[in-house]
Formats: structure tokens, C-alpha cells, sequence
């Protein structure tokens, strides 16, 4: 988890953190099925660490 949660993290290091590769994010966001994202423009995503500490408490990890 992360300690700092008002820190925006990159889709690289979400991925790093939960183990998995960059694509299966993707795929996450494409699908709702992954924590909550902002799109900050066409091609750029960020996810705060409170929504990916919030989603991994979710599935009890």
C-alpha cells in the first residue's frame, strides 16, 4: 500500500505496485474492473492512492 495518500501515482508504477503488467491495467481501466483513474488528457492517466489503497482493501489483499 501506499503511505502517502494524497500522492498521484503513474499507470507504471500502479502496475509495479499491484504485480501486474502495464496492459492488464489498461485492460482494468477499459473494463471498470481495476481502482478508479483520472484521465487528465487523451493519452495520460493518473491514480490517486487513496482510490488504489481503497480498491486493494476491497479485494482483500
Amino acid at each position: 500500500m501506499v503511505t502517502d495518500e494524497n500522492e498521484l501515482l503513474k499507470p507504471a508504477e500502479v502496475a509495479a505496485m499491484l504485480h501486474v503488467a502495464n496492459v492488464t491495467l489498461s485492460r482494468w481501466r477499459q473494463n471498470n474492473t481495476g481502482p478508479k483513474y483520472l484521465r487528465i488528457s487523451y493519452n495520460r492517466v493518473l491514480y490517486r492512492a487513496t482510490d488504489v489503497n481503497k480498491w486493494l482493501s476491497g479485494k482483500g489483499m
